[in-house]
């Protein structure tokens, strides 16, 4: 009989830990809906990852169930403003600031990404300095608007945008930063396979051959 148990007994762990997972990963996935029921529900079967309820909670915007959350022990502020600014949940993002939330810079870099240009500019007002970083991620989002911001505010890494950009597949924010002076063309030929947009590689390389002196 005891070796019978000793054989089942790590099955039953593993059945342990798989349902322990299954109803976190509804949680958060709850959470994401913005159904609070359900969350209650599965936090009372066993549900423990708070943080990344938070997280999702800021992703959907769902600002009732982030506050829920951080009282019941999220603290991650950076995360869930990060999380809420992707999407562009500014009141979210504000609250977090109050709260603490300093990494201002990946904020505003992870933002670029999805274009929202209003907690970007936040983000700056807060203490964000890494412009580069901000406009290099706007690139590879295509928000040429943002490059251009950073770039007045003296951005001059050409090569490095244009190279984000083809990652991206931006052919405008390419040919604008070639433009302006980018010549590495191997690293924006590298972005543009990266990203899987070898119509971006050829147009770089023509570009390029279509203003050479030795054409």
């Amino acid at each position: 009989m005891l070796d019978i148990l000793n054989i089942k007994r790590p099955h039953i762990k593993q059945l342990a830990r798989y349902k322990q997972y299954s109803l976190n990963a509804q949680a958060i996935q709850a959470a994401k809906d913005g159904d609070k029921q359900l969350i209650n529900q599965l936090i009372e079967q066993g549900a423990n990852k708070i943080e990344w309820m938070a997280f999702a909670a800021a992703e959907g915007g769902h600002e009732e169930i982030v506050d829920d959350m951080i009282q019941r022990g999220a603290k991650d502020y950076n995360s869930i403003a990060t999380a809420a600014a992707y999407e562009g949940h500014i009141q979210i993002v504000e609250k977090m600031l109050a709260l603490g939330a300093n990494d201002f810079n990946s904020i505003a870099a992870i933002t670029a990404i999805s274009g929202h240009k209003d907690i970007v500019e936040k983000m700056i007002q807060c203490g964000a300095t890494d412009f580069y970083w901000i406009a290099s991620d706007a690139a590879i989002g295509g928000h040429k608007d943002i490059v251009n911001e950073m770039i007045q505010r003296g951005v001059d890494n050409f090569d490095g945008i244009a190279h984000n950009a083809a990652i991206g597949g931006h052919k405008d924010i390419v040919n604008d930063m070639i433009q302006r002076g980018a010549t590495y063309i191997d690293l924006i030929a590298f972005g543009a396979a990266i990203g899987g947009h070898l119509n971006v590689g050829n147009y770089t390389l023509e570009l390029i051959y279509d203003n050479s002196p030795e054409k």
